[in-house]
């Protein structure tokens, strides 16, 4: 056989238009690195993520930390105010020290003057209600206040006598019997007296017999504590 001849063969045997190649088709592949290598580049992996782990903690710490410290010095320059605040405050307080002082010594010229002024009576009022009330024929020569500078009634041990805060006695003299009665009626209307009461009533001899003369009289009424004036009733305000 020739060479021609043996050329056709060859180009006979193969397939007209030559091969076909595959581009999905894997292609097998041996690692013939030692197993030594693959688990030291395996640890390199790890540490390094280890390392990627260990930096964010820090940061994320560091971050903490500075924002705790920011806090640190809100709170501290807050705290700071509040301090200076309450040292003006007690240099305040210390230009009012007196006033408790003051006020307790008020409350106590309060308590005094209830005290003192607490059976006080408009005296003026009395003296012209009484004039008033007086009849032309009766003329008064003494008036005798006793009052209970307490203020509180005080209850009499007559039985027909009413409570009251003191008594007025009155001596003087009329004309007449009736007089005096009229007197007496009078003189329980004036506000501020009650239970008008005779002591005794006298008729002096006159005119020759002993029927003609004037009468003298001494009476006493008792002053309630519708007398008092209250004028110096809560005036603490």
């Amino acid at each position: 056989m020739t060479v021609d001849a043996q050329q056709q063969t060859v180009e006979a045997v193969t397939p007209a238009g030559g091969g076909v190649r595959v581009d999905w088709a894997p292609v097998p592949k041996v690692n013939l690195l030692p197993r030594e290598v693959l688990d030291a580049r395996a640890f390199r992996r790890v540490q390094k993520m280890l390392a990627g782990a260990v930096v964010g903690t820090v940061a994320v710490a560091g971050l903490a930390f500075a924002w705790s410290l920011h806090g640190v010095q809100v709170a501290q320059a807050d705290l700071d105010v509040s301090r200076a605040r309450t040292a003006q405050l007690h240099t305040e307080e210390a230009k009012y020290a007196d006033v408790p002082r003051v006020l307790s010594r008020v409350e106590q010229a309060k308590a005094a003057r209830t005290a003192a002024l607490g059976s006080d009576v408009l005296w003026y009022r009395f003296f012209d209600d009484l004039a008033a009330a007086t009849p032309d024929t009766v003329s008064l020569t003494n008036v005798t206040v006793a009052m209970d500078t307490s203020g509180a009634p005080t209850t009499a041990t007559d039985p027909l006598t009413p409570s009251g805060l003191g008594a007025v006695t009155f001596t003087g003299g009329g004309d007449r019997f009736p007089d005096v009665s009229t007197w007496l009626e009078s003189v329980g209307s004036v506000d501020g007296l009650d239970g008008s009461t005779l002591q005794s009533a006298t008729r002096s001899a006159g005119g020759g017999t002993a029927d003609d003369g004037p009468v003298t009289f001494s009476s006493k009424i008792v002053i309630d504590d519708s007398a008092l004036s209250h004028r110096f009733d809560g005036k603490a305000s």
